[in-house]
């Protein structure tokens, strides 16, 4: 009996997420309806379901990104559901942020650092992950690394939810990351935010730079500036009634998943 308690307690110590000392994602409880493949959650003493950030690993991935190719995995495991997606993507995410990947070169020659790694799991968060979990993280103190906020109200923008709008300027004027200033460009530009013009006007003299392309085949590598060309985008779609149209729809289809279940979301619409 001893033996069995002192490895419960090990395991319990071994799922907090701290790396090299820095506790990244509090185990703090947060209101959050179960996934319906997801365990049964231990009673609580107000019969509440209080479910934290699970690991990465208790669905049978890797505790943190080894490469990019491991985002395909979520692809390969129609078993998860939209919230369980997003515990794997920030858990990932915060992992990242805690420890994060020395600069390489990638397969084709281009640069890949921490920040570009990150900006992708921000984009798949948008692309496979429901929102009201994703909201409900945002405002809950599960997250204690600001940028791990920063990188769901991103995704948040770029799903259509216009109240992340102050914040969307505010990194793309501010952010110490140009990946993330990206980030913000664009989701202002899919957000439909009008009010964003003169900032991503300004944007289109950011100095982030980075390699991009490919040294492989015909193609070469060049220099790319991600925060111009994600306001570029950006003004593209405000000046287009087409895309603001769409915007429109977004924001309309981001209010309408709020109402459903957690785990329906908004489906990507490709764009």
């Amino acid at each position: 009996m001893k033996r069995t308690t002192i490895l419960m307690i090990v395991l319990a110590l071994a799922v907090s997420c701290t790396v090299g000392g820095i506790v990244v994602i509090s185990r703090r409880p947060k209101a959050r309806a179960a996934a319906e493949t997801a365990p049964a959650p231990p009673a609580t003493a107000d019969n509440t379901v209080a479910e934290s950030l699970t690991s990465s690993e208790a669905y049978g991935l890797p505790g943190k990104l080894s490469s990019l190719r491991d985002l395909n995995l979520i692809y390969e495991r129609e078993d998860l559901s939209r919230p369980q997606r997003v515990d794997i993507l920030v858990w990932w995410l915060a992992q990242e942020r805690a420890n994060p990947t020395p600069t390489h070169k990638g397969s084709g020659g281009g640069r890949i650092d921490s920040g570009y790694i990150q900006a992708q799991l921000v984009k798949m968060l948008r692309e496979v992950g429901d929102p009201r979990a994703m909201t409900e993280l945002v405002e809950s103190e599960a997250i204690s690394d600001e940028r791990v906020r920063d990188g769901l109200i991103c995704a948040l923008g770029m799903m259509g939810d216009a109240s992340r709008i102050p914040r969307l300027l505010e990194i793309l004027g501010t952010h110490e990351d140009g990946d993330f200033r990206a980030l913000a460009a664009t989701a202002l530009g899919y957000v439909g935010a009008v009010e964003a013009r003169e900032a991503l006007n300004r944007a289109l003299t950011d100095e982030f730079a980075t390699l991009a392309g490919s040294d492989v085949g015909p193609v070469r590598l060049w220099v790319a500036y991600p925060v111009r060309e994600g306001a570029e985008a950006g003004l593209r779609m405000l000046n287009s009634e087409q895309a603001m149209a769409k915007a429109q729809q977004r924001r309309e289809a981001f209010a309408e998943s709020m109402n459903r279940g957690p785990a329906e979301g908004t489906p990507s619409d490709g764009n």
